[in-house]
C-alpha cells in the first residue's frame, strides 16, 4: 500500500503543481475565448500574472474564490518579451488581436502578423502562410479600445474586418477585408456607398445567419451583421457621448440598412451575442460615454420580429433587463466574454472610479433563462481533424493532457510490480525535477517562431507545393514603429507611453 500510494503521490505532483488557484488574477481587454470546456485568457490591461491561463468548465460563480483552479499555458518568445520589457500598451493591444479561433481549433493573434496557437495540443506554431494578403494590412494599431473601432466579427467560416479610419473626420470608408478561416486566403467586398454608417468608435458586431432569421423575414440570403451603438461624435475626447442606433449589413446585397428601432441606452462597448431559440439579441452593458461616470449594468434585449415597413422587413423590439439577482454584476467596462453553450461568461473587468481597480470575478448570464445564474456547464467535446506540419525543433509545450487521466490511474492499479518500478524512476525524475526548479523557478515556457503551413498547402502526395511565401526557417521577430499613446482611461494612466522602434529579421 505504501508503494502504491507513494507512486499515485508522484504521478499526479505534476498536475497539482500547474494548477493554481485564482491565479489569472484582475486583468481587462484580454483575448478570451472558449474551447473544450475551457476558458481561456491571454493577455489584458493591469495583467501581473501568467499571461495565457485557462480554467474548465463548470464554473460556480458562488464558489469560484474556493473552486476556480487556472493552469499556465505557454507563450511565444512575442508576448513573453513584450510584457517584460513594457511595450506600450497600444502594442500589446494590437497583438492581442484579432483573436479569434478557426475552425480546425487554431487561435490567431499578432495583429497583421497572425500568429497561429493550435489549443488542443498547447503549441504555438508561428505565422500563417496566408494568400492574398491586403495591403496596407487592415488592423488598425490603436491604444486599448480608445481611438479606433476595428469592426471584426466572424461570419461562419470567415473573420470580416470593416475598413476604419483613426481620424474620424474622413469619409466613411467602403473596404471589407475577408479571411477564410480554412483556406487562410484573403478577399475584398465593397460596401455599397447609398448609405453608410458613420465613422464610429467602440460599437459592437454580431452576425445572424439566414437559417436564424428564416422565422423573421426571407429578404436576406446570406444573413445580417448588427452593428450596434458606438461614439460618432467625431470626438475623440474623455467626455465624447455613445450613440443608441442600429445599423444593418445585409451580406447578399453588400448594402448598409439604418434600423427604424433604437437602443433605450447609448452604448460604447457593449458586446452582444444572439440566442436563435428566441429571435433575440443581448447586448451586455457597455458605458453611455467614456468615463466611469457612463458605467452602466444594464441588459438591453433586441427581439427580431417580422416587420414588412422595416428595413430587410426585420423589426426589433428593444426592451431594457436591470438588476434582479445577487449575481448581477455591478456597473463593470472592458470585460472578458466568451459564450459557452446557452451561457455567456465573463471575467474581470474595469470597475472604475478614480482608481486603477480590475475585477477578478466571474459572471454567468444563461440566455435561455434570460437571467444571470450561478453556473456555467459543460459542452460537447471536439478533437481537431487537423494534421499539422512537422517542425524541425521541438515544440515549447506537448499535449495538454486533456482526457488522459484515467489511463494513467489504470496504469496505476495495476500490479504491485508495476508500481514498484514506477516507483524507483519516479524518484529519479523527481530529483532531477527539483534541481530544474530550483534552477529555472517557475518560468513560462516560450516558443522559437516558425511559419505555419496550413494542410490546403500540401498536395495529395503529402509534399508542400511550391509557394515562395512559405517558409521553416526560424523568425525573429521585433516590433514595428507605433505612434504615441495618448491613454484616456485611469485604469491605463500607469502603463508605459514610449513607442518601441524595432525591424523583423531573417536568420538564413
Amino acid at each position: 500500500m505504501f508503494v502504491l500510494a507513494l507512486a499515485l503521490v508522484l504521478l499526479f505532483a505534476p498536475f497539482a503543481l500547474s494548477a493554481t488557484p485564482n491565479a489569472a488574477g484582475p486583468r481587462a481587454e484580454g483575448c478570451a475565448f472558449a474551447y473544450n470546456n475551457r476558458f481561456h485568457i491571454l493577455g489584458g490591461n493591469k495583467s501581473d500574472v501568467s499571461l495565457f491561463m485557462y480554467t474548465s468548465f463548470p464554473l460556480n460563480v458562488t464558489t469560484q474564490n474556493e473552486t476556480v483552479q487556472w493552469s499556465t499555458l505557454s507563450i511565444n518568445d512575442l508576448f513573453a518579451n513584450m510584457w517584460s520589457t513594457g511595450k506600450t500598451s497600444t502594442t500589446q493591444n494590437s497583438y492581442l488581436r484579432p483573436c479569434v479561433v478557426t475552425p480546425n481549433g487554431t487561435l490567431l493573434v499578432g495583429s497583421n502578423d497572425y500568429y497561429a496557437y493550435d489549443i488542443y495540443h498547447d503549441r504555438w506554431l508561428g505565422r500563417l502562410n496566408m494568400t492574398g494578403a491586403p495591403n496596407p494590412p487592415p488592423l488598425i494599431s490603436c491604444p486599448q479600445s480608445i481611438t479606433c473601432s476595428q469592426r471584426i466579427v466572424t461570419v461562419d467560416d470567415s473573420l470580416w474586418i470593416f475598413q476604419d479610419v483613426i481620424t474620424q473626420s474622413q469619409s466613411p470608408p467602403t473596404n471589407i477585408y475577408i479571411l477564410n478561416l480554412t483556406t487562410y486566403s484573403w478577399s475584398t467586398r465593397q460596401a455599397g456607398a447609398t448609405i453608410l454608417p458613420p465613422n464610429m468608435l467602440r460599437p459592437s458586431l454580431a452576425y445572424v445567419s439566414a437559417t436564424q432569421l428564416v422565422n423573421v423575414t426571407n429578404v436576406t440570403t446570406s444573413g445580417v451583421i448588427f452593428l450596434i451603438g458606438g461614439d460618432a461624435s467625431q470626438s475623440q475626447q474623455i467626455a465624447a457621448t455613445a450613440t443608441n442606433t442600429i445599423w444593418m449589413f445585409d451580406i447578399a446585397t453588400s448594402l448598409w440598412h439604418l434600423a427604424v428601432s433604437n437602443l433605450t441606452l447609448p452604448l460604447v462597448d457593449c458586446q452582444t451575442f444572439f440566442y436563435p431559440p428566441l429571435n433575440r439579441l443581448y447586448v451586455f452593458p457597455g458605458a453611455t460615454n467614456n468615463t466611469s461616470v457612463g458605467m452602466v449594468n444594464t441588459l438591453q434585449l433586441l427581439d427580431l420580429n417580422h416587420s414588412s415597413s422595416s428595413p430587410l422587413e426585420i423589426g426589433i423590439s428593444v426592451t431594457n433587463q436591470t438588476k434582479q439577482t445577487g449575481l448581477w454584476p455591478p456597473p463593470i467596462w472592458d470585460q472578458n466574454y466568451v459564450q459557452q453553450g446557452n451561457s455567456i461568461v465573463m471575467y474581470g473587468g474595469w470597475l472604475g472610479g478614480n482608481s486603477t481597480v480590475n475585477s477578478d470575478q466571474f459572471h454567468v448570464y444563461d440566455m435561455a433563462q434570460s437571467q444571470w445564474v450561478s453556473t456555467a456547464t459543460t459542452t460537447s467535446f471536439t478533437t481537431p481533424t487537423i494534421s499539422f506540419m512537422a517542425s524541425t525543433t521541438s515544440s515549447s509545450a506537448g499535449p495538454t493532457g486533456q482526457n488522459n487521466i484515467g489511463p494513467i490511474v489504470g496504469g496505476v492499479i495495476g500490479t504491485v510490480v508495476v508500481c514498484a518500478l514506477i516507483v524507483f524512476a519516479a524518484i529519479f525524475v523527481l530529483r532531477k525535477h527539483r534541481r530544474h526548479l530550483r534552477k529555472h523557478g517557475h518560468e513560462q515556457h516560450t516558443s522559437d517562431h516558425y511559419r505555419y503551413t496550413p494542410p490546403h498547402s500540401f498536395g495529395a502526395d503529402g509534399t508542400r507545393k511550391p509557394d515562395e511565401r512559405q517558409s521553416t526557417i526560424p523568425v525573429t521577430i521585433l516590433l514595428s514603429e507605433l505612434g504615441d499613446v495618448n491613454h484616456e482611461k485611469p485604469a491605463e494612466i500607469e502603463l508605459d507611453g514610449e513607442n518601441e522602434k524595432g525591424e523583423e529579421t531573417v536568420r538564413e
